[in-house]
């Protein structure tokens, strides 16, 4: 899975979410919506340590 098929859906559900309150903190919903995409592709907790490492 590609970085850009990970971050499309984010950035979209991020501009939604800032377009109702522009000043509200995505952070705790950008991580919930990763751990879902984990889990949904069966990432191994290693692969998830290396994708969070990518992200930062």
């Amino acid at each position: 899975m590609s970085e850009q098929n990970i971050q499309t859906p984010r950035k979209a559900l991020n501009k939604a979410y800032l377009q109702s309150d522009p000043a509200a903190d995505v952070q705790p919903l950008e991580t919930q919506i990763d751990h879902l995409v984990y889990h949904l592709y069966n990432i191994t907790p290693e692969e998830t340590a290396i994708v969070e490492g990518a992200n930062k």
